[in-house]
């Protein structure tokens, strides 16, 4: 049957239930031309006169006429309760002189058959194993005269939990911990192949000193020994999951179920189902075409959706699973129940961190951590690829240029940089990653080692570990361009690794005789990438210019120099007219004019007054006059 037509029949039904039964069939016949339709609600309306009638008959048999006086050596006290299967009293037997109040639970006699008799046998055993603070504790078992099998336990005085909730006005996490409470009491029934099947607020009392006490296990189900479901028909309807409503095998995932209908029942104070307790209601929930709504927001919402999936696969797998998405709620951290995503575990990392983490270079850990946090998920195959990828292009290139600006960052960077490093190794030891993988690697090693020592930024001062990546990217860039001669990117690549050597060789150590081989090398990768204009092309013929302007003026060559530089300068005022702004375009500008001959001027003058008002205006409210070669505000 389609969800459309079950919808249709429980209308049916609501419509025809509150009337006389010699009034439905033609009240049905006028309002519903469908026969396979009509046939099903009348099954429906058949199905709630038999449960009326057993319930009538249940409800009859539920108290004996009088309450036994004693049963073996417990003097009864009073009646605490009684359901369809059983009896609870209060009792009462002396030890060691001092009286023990207990609580009582006598079977009637009816509900019991052999098979029965057996499995209560077994069941005993099995609840005498558990020992656990909040499970009430089975103290002694035996059958009466009668015939009649009764189990002990200790007699708790408390409350439901949603009545001790409601009556002190609890909060959320208060009211989170005590469900965290009834999580490790059911999770050691769990680990001793006992599922419960029957949870329920009544059966999760609250004591006075706030200590959970799971009850009720008596008519609780054992799995077999492989933790196979077992099948019962015990079954409270309303707190019931949609397999155990349908008579399939109950496991742990119905108990899971059942969890989450009170975990949202106290969170909410609302039930997440229309028509509390209607049978169509219930139906409805058996077949999965009613879906809850847990009347909440965020990481609660998504944990109480979760645990309440009509098909067990779906829910949590055990509760140790729902615990940890509730440690991780308490603790600010991404949930489990929650669908990942970039955003959301960034904004967790930032609320998670942002009493504990201040001042500007604390902001920029935050953008790390939240960064870090978003794509630190394994994943196999193509998507680990990718989270590699796309770990170390963020950290190099988008986001750490925005943390540089920020004043005592030192610790972010290195941060960042021990991230990025991780990242890039991933990166380059996957198998079989083709020529633009390994490529990207190879500049991500360049970056990191241009962040790590190379002068002229805002090095690290790693001069070993620099040296180390550039000999990585060197590697990746000459297998690339044996099988591919031609790969114009990979050539212009391998200029800029070439000229990161040079710089690091002549600023940093003062050795140019290592740096001459390198800035040659550079010359000659570019020369063979030539062709139409391509930024990174171009960016890399200017910083060639600066490298070999500077090896004339160690030599003391100044007319070679200046040469050099404004042969350099000529092709940046060739540049693409939108290519020629920016503050790259205008330090390199800056630092030819410099090496032109004009020193003292621009450097002194220029150089250093743009950069500090810069940082402080950003680059694109300044205009740079080529004709003067002079700058202004816009």
């Amino acid at each position: 049957m389609t969800s459309a037509n079950w919808k249709r029949v429980q209308d049916l039904f609501e419509l025809l239930e509150p009337l006389p039964a010699v009034e439905r069939q033609a009240c049905l016949e006028r309002e519903e031309p469908d026969e396979e339709l009509r046939a099903e609600t009348l099954r429906l309306l058949e199905s709630a006169r038999l449960e009326e009638q057993a319930q009538q008959r249940l409800t009859a048999e539920r108290v004996p006429a009088s309450s036994p006086e004693r049963v073996g050596a417990f003097r009864i006290l009073s009646t605490l309760g009684a359901g369809g299967f059983s009896t609870v009293y209060s009792a009462a037997r002396l030890v060691n002189g001092m009286e023990q109040r207990v609580a009582l639970k006598l079977f009637h006699a009816h509900r019991l058959g052999d098979d029965a008799r057996r499995r209560f046998e077994r069941e005993q055993r099995m609840l005498a194993s558990l020992d656990h603070s909040g499970i009430v504790r089975f103290l002694d078992a035996g059958v009466t005269a009668e015939g009649r099998p009764y189990l002990v336990m200790e007699e708790v005085a408390g409350t439901t939990i949603t009545e001790h909730c409601a009556r002190l006005n609890l909060g959320t996490a208060v009211r989170l911990k005590l469900i965290e409470d009834a999580c490790r009491a059911l999770q050691e029934a769990h680990r001793q192949l006992i599922v419960h099947l029957d949870l329920k607020p009544s059966n999760i009392l609250v004591t006075g000193e706030g200590q959970v006490k799971l009850l009720d296990f008596g008519t609780a189900k054992l799995m077999d020994e492989t933790g196979a479901p077992t099948v019962t028909q015990q079954l409270t309807p309303l707190y019931a999951s949609p397999e155990r409503l349908r008579g399939e095998p109950g496991s742990v995932s119905c108990d899971i179920y059942s969890l989450g209908l009170v975990l949202c029942e106290l969170l909410s104070d609302q039930w997440p189902f229309p028509d509390r307790e209607s049978l169509s209601s219930i139906s409805a929930r058996a077949q999965g075409t009613l879906t809850p709504d847990a009347k909440l927001t965020g990481d609660l919402r998504a944990i109480c959706m979760k645990a309440l999936a009509h098909e067990p696969a779906e829910r949590y797998g055990s509760v140790a699973e729902l615990m940890e998405d509730l440690r991780r709620y308490h603790a600010g951290e991404p949930v489990l129940a929650h669908a990942p995503g970039i955003l959301y575990r960034g904004r967790k990392f930032v609320r998670r961190n942002l009493r504990a983490l201040a001042g500007t270079a604390a902001v920029g850990m935050l953008l790390l951590g939240a960064a870090a946090y978003a794509w630190r998920q394994r994943i196999e195959g193509a998507q680990r690829l990718e989270e590699a990828r796309g770990m170390a292009k963020y950290l190099l290139f988008d986001l750490y240029d925005r943390i540089n600006e920020l004043p005592g960052s030192t610790a972010v960077r290195a941060h960042m940089a021990g991230q990025a490093q991780l990242q890039l190794d991933k990166l380059s030891r996957l198998a079989g990653a083709g020529v633009e993988i390994r490529l990207e690697a190879a500049a991500g090693y360049d970056r990191l080692a241009e962040i790590q020592a190379v002068s002229g930024t805002s090095s690290l001062g790693n001069a070993q570990a620099a040296t180390q990546n550039l000999g990585n990217a060197r590697a990746l860039l000459d297998a690339i361009l044996a099988s591919n001669p031609v790969h114009r990117a990979a050539r212009v690549e391998s200029a800029h690794n070439a000229l990161l050597g040079a710089k690091l060789q002549n600023w940093n150590s003062r050795n140019t005789a290592a740096a001459r081989p390198l800035v040659e090398l550079a010359r000659r990768e570019l020369d063979k990438a030539g062709g139409a204009f391509d930024l990174s092309w171009a960016r890399a013929r200017s910083s060639l210019a600066i490298q070999e302007a500077d090896l004339f003026e160690f030599d003391r060559d100044y007319a070679g120099q200046r040469r050099v530089a404004a042969a350099a300068l000529a092709e940046l005022a060739a540049w693409p007219a939108d290519r020629r702004s920016g503050s790259d375009y205008l330090l390199r500008r800056v630092a030819l004019l410099k090496r032109s001959g004009n020193a003292a001027y621009y450097q002194q003058q220029f150089a250093a007054y743009l950069f500090l008002s810069c940082k402080k205006y950003h680059w694109n409210v300044w205009h740079f006059d080529e004709q003067s070669a002079s700058f202004s505000l816009r």
